[in-house]
């Protein structure tokens, strides 16, 4: 396994941390616990539903495409992305509620507050943005 932590440039403040992943679906629980470190060093509020989408996001991976793969998880501006990266062109999609599995997305869909892709010509980037705070938290605010 190979992290890295880096500032990302041009983005005062912003933070991005990179973390490669084996080709096994045993990695999860190591990528899970990187990524509740990487949120606390971040400060992320996040967590919970981060850590889900992560699980999706990774398996997904694992299960439907070849490596090397990559996690990134990058916060700037009270924003939180997630994205994993690997060497298949076929791209994720959100299978029909019905269907006999397959909702990984649909999980996605409904944690994050938005998601996208960018495919290449082997390889793609399938991302998921959090950013309305008050959606995320686990606990209600009690400021005043």
């Amino acid at each position: 396994m190979v992290s890295v932590l880096m500032a990302v440039p041009g983005q005062p403040g912003c933070k991005e941390h990179l973390r490669t992943i084996e080709q096994d679906l045993a990695e999860l629980a190591p990528v899970r616990q990187w990524a509740v470190d990487a949120l606390n060093a971040q400060d992320s509020v996040f967590e919970q539903d981060v850590l889900l989408v992560v699980d999706e996001l990774v398996s997904n991976a694992l299960r439907h495409a070849t490596g090397p793969y990559w996690l990134s998880l990058c916060s700037c501006s009270g924003r939180l992305r997630v994205t994993v990266s690997d060497n298949s062109a076929v791209p994720a999609r959100t299978r029909a509620p019905d269907s006999g599995g397959g909702r990984g997305m649909r999980i996605v869909t409904a944690y994050a507050d938005d998601w996208g892709q960018t495919i290449g010509e082997s390889a793609k980037m399938v991302w998921a943005e959090f950013r309305d705070m008050s959606r995320h938290q686990c606990c209600p605010s009690t400021a005043t």
